[in-house]
């Protein structure tokens, strides 16, 4: 039986428009659908993060968001 390889090293298909990885996280960032909580900063306005990101990249958030601690 013949199996198909649906992964090449082409890039575009990972990468819709030949965007960048960084592109792509802060359109992830920065797009407020897609993220899984926000922040409220003292000015009123909202920063939006994506949980899994935060927690990954910050050892405290991580702590705070995946065992509950309230701040």
């Amino acid at each position: 039986m013949k199996t198909e390889n649906h992964f090449t090293n082409n890039q575009d298909n990972f990468s819709p428009g030949g965007s960048s990885l960084e592109k792509d996280f802060r359109k992830l960032i920065n797009d407020k659908r897609f993220h899984d909580f926000a922040i409220k900063c003292s000015d009123g306005k909202p920063v939006y993060g994506c949980k899994a990101i935060l927690a990954t990249r910050s050892d405290v958030f991580d702590k705070y968001i995946f065992n509950f601690i309230y701040i």
